[in-house]
């Protein structure tokens, strides 16, 4: 194994389909490893495309340092607020006017503490049930870092992200998509987290399965994908573990960062792409 996991002070993972099971529970043997991780001084973290009030209860489960979250968009140490990427606001009103044009569905818009919708959908979601049900058609009262949605034609789709280049885009594998402030990313964010504490990148250990993820796989030293991650997260990532029904965030850190044990049945190969 390479000699930077023994080097590790840094952990940071994603979180739906990485760290957290399908039925969005985060396994007992995960918090071990995190509370382990903290008792030997190593950080932890973890970075999700999930709005802050969608992440309440893994951090309190986890107790991470860190939470990343909105792609990138926001930071926070504890509940405050340490990094927060806004969009510009006449873009973003822009932006919305032509997503309602489009029929666009499940439109949500994140802020520091305020979740805008014009979905009844989110109704029935624990964390989204108290969002501001507004027409999304006069300004926000605050700035925003994120906003998420669907739109069934992909060519429409497309020719949204040609007029809206200059935001950053991730399209997620369920057709949903996330639209951020340009150059806002996941590994953007972990970056200027490490350089606040004074990590290396070298140092860090980073563990994702989706398009958002990858980028923030190849700036850490230890770039790991899920065992279900997309094929082209898992050809551009350092190391495979195992899928996140099988706690492989958990399974990579006790072997190989805490040193625990030793690869068994060929899982866990560096890979060779």
């Amino acid at each position: 194994m390479d000699e930077r996991i023994k080097q590790i002070e840094m952990v940071v993972s994603d979180l739906d389909d990485t760290l957290v099971r399908s039925d969005k529970r985060i396994s007992d043997d995960t918090k071990r490893v995190f509370g382990e991780c903290v008792k030997r001084g190593i950080r932890t973290a973890f970075a999700t495309a999930r709005l802050a009030v969608s992440t309440l209860l893994e951090e309190q489960e986890l107790k991470p340092n860190i939470r990343i979250v909105s792609n990138g968009g926001m930071v926070l140490e504890g509940g405050k607020v340490v990094l927060f990427h806004a969009m510009d606001g006449k873009e973003l009103g822009r932006f919305l006017h032509r997503l309602i044009q489009l029929k666009a569905q499940g439109i949500y818009v994140g802020c520091r503490e305020q979740v805008y919708t014009n979905s009844e959908s989110f109704r029935c979601s624990r964390t989204l049930k108290q969002s501001v049900y507004c027409d999304l058609q006069e300004p926000l009262k605050e700035e925003a870092c994120q906003v998420f949605f669907r739109i069934r034609e992909r060519e429409k789709a497309e020719e949204l992200q040609k007029e809206f280049s200059f935001f950053s885009w991730v399209c997620y594998r369920d057709g949903t998509y996330a639209v951020m402030a340009p150059g806002v990313s996941k590994a953007k964010a972990l970056l200027e987290i490490a350089y606040r504490y004074g990590i290396s990148p070298d140092r860090i250990a980073a563990f994702g399965d989706d398009e958002g993820d990858l980028e923030m796989l190849q700036v850490c030293g230890v770039g790991v994908a899920m065992g279900n991650a997309l094929p082209y997260v898992k050809a551009g990532a350092a190391y495979v573990t195992k899928s996140n029904e099988e706690d492989g965030v958990a399974w990579f850190i006790d072997r190989y960062i805490l040193g625990k044990g030793e690869k068994r049945d060929g899982q866990n190969d560096h890979n060779g792409s």
